[in-house]
């Protein structure tokens, strides 16, 4: 029975042994990395790596209010810069654990910071990703309003990217390392030098979470800058057998060091297009003109209506159908102009009146009621305004003069920022009858 026991536990052991033996174990400073821990955690975090696969392993209560405590492998970066990760697994030591990408001021505990990271069960309902921000040092953290991204399920591998530029930190993800879905940009105060690198949380200070990453990629202003989205000028294009007509395509961010694009149709016979966007309808009939970056293959597509002038319209035929007196259209509309903006159906150069417009939302800021509802200091309302000249989340001047106000997504904004007034007139009222009866207490004396 003992030489039983005994070669059990040497079985385990060489087990045990095989399985860690996998696993990368290289310290990450051999590769130009630093770790350590941030924050008062109970249990002593570690990393390690091949200079391909990181393992990452830490303690600490969490990433959230106004102190971290959390495991860190990074590098110092400067001025505008980018972090890719893949998240390919991490324990459930909490189902608010984080393992994530992260972009901080400073390595103090209480530092503002961008951290996009995986949770492996925070709602009950499987993994969930999401974007934390603290904006201010000593600011308390707050969840972007749309808190768990991909709400049809997250799930293990995800690539996660951070890209900052000047103060504005946008977050993304993508399942293929391409197409990137931007999730939320966010005004974060920062110095020039971040440190800029992978996170892990076990949300259960004591205990270590294990976390795997992969495909790591870090670059600065001193790298080049990637392409992050496009989009053509219109939407829709109507035009004669043999007329031309020249697509624009605007990539974002406008520096962005490759700017090469790849131009196509879906049917030649149709309309054609150049390397350069100009479009040459061939044919009567309908085609799809996209335009693909060669950087990360961002997409933008217009539909190419092609007429014939000189043939004969079918009796009865027509663009339009009608139903009793409902008369329908399936294409965009422009109404005192040629072109229809990607992302609109209906374009009119000239004023609108109505006697009442009705915008469908789907969010409404109830939101800021509720328990929980991370209310930014006053402090850090004021220094946004100092800095930036409006209120945080409302587009300034200078972006609805190019862009325009979308109602309802104006309106949800507004009536958040009123809802936040009254949280702010509310603590000052039960501050004000605190001091009142603080000072008839004194005058009792």
């Amino acid at each position: 029975m003992k030489n039983q026991i005994l070669f059990t536990i040497a079985l385990f052991l060489f087990s045990s042994n095989s399985v860690l033996a996998q696993d990368p174990c290289d310290p990450v400073s051999n590769y130009g990395w630093t770790s350590q821990d941030i924050g008062s955690v109970a249990a002593i975090g570690s990393s390690c790596t091949d200079g391909v696969t990181f393992n990452v392993n830490g303690s600490g209560a969490d990433i959230w209010d106004a102190t971290d405590e959390f495991h860190f492998v990074y590098q110092q970066l400067t001025g505008d810069s980018e972090i890719i990760a893949r998240v390919i697994s991490m324990d459930n030591t909490d189902g608010w654990a984080k393992a994530g990408i992260m972009i901080r001021k400073s390595l103090q505990a209480n530092s503002s910071l961008a951290l996009l990271s995986m949770h492996p069960d925070p709602t009950g309902s499987g993994p969930r990703l999401s974007m934390q921000h603290r904006d201010l040092d000593g600011a308390l953290m707050i969840t972007s309003s749309n808190n768990y991204f991909d709400t049809a399920g997250s799930s293990f591998p995800i690539y996660i990217r951070l890209v900052r530029q000047g103060s504005l930190v946008s977050a993304y993800h993508s399942y293929t390392n391409g197409n990137w879905n931007l999730l939320i940009s966010r005004s974060i105060d920062l110095n020039q030098d971040v440190f800029v690198g992978l996170a892990v949380t076990s949300h259960n200070d004591g205990v270590i979470n294990s976390a795997y990453f992969d495909n790591v990629q870090l670059s600065d202003s001193s790298a080049a800058i990637p392409v992050t989205s496009v989009s053509l000028d219109v939407s829709s294009l109507a035009l004669d057998i043999g007329q031309n007509a020249q697509l624009t395509a605007t990539l974002q961010p406008s520096n962005a060091t490759n700017q090469n694009l790849n131009w196509s149709s879906s049917n030649t016979s149709i309309a054609t297009v150049n390397s350069s966007g100009l479009v040459t309808a061939v044919a009567e009939g309908n085609t799809t003109i996209t335009v693909t970056t060669v950087d990360g293959g961002f997409t933008s597509a217009t539909v190419v209506t092609v007429s014939d002038p000189g043939g004969s319209t079918p009796p009865g035929s027509s663009v339009w159908s009608e139903t009793g007196s409902t008369a329908s259209y399936s294409g965009d509309v422009a109404i005192g102009t040629a072109t229809v903006p990607t992302g609109y159906r209906l374009a009119v150069e000239g004023h609108i009146r109505a006697r009442e417009v009705r915008v469908d939302q789907d969010t409404w800021p109830d939101y800021v009621f509720k328990k929980g509802y991370d209310l930014p200091s006053l402090e850090a309302v004021q220094k946004h305004i100092e800095e930036h000249g409006h209120l945080p989340n409302i587009p300034s001047a200078k972006e609805v003069k190019v862009n325009g106000v979308e109602l309802g997504e104006m309106d949800r904004l507004l009536l958040e920022k009123i809802e936040e007034l009254t949280l702010y007139i509310m603590a000052l009222k039960k501050e004000n009858l605190k001091q009142q009866l603080e000072i008839e207490s004194l005058k009792q004396e």
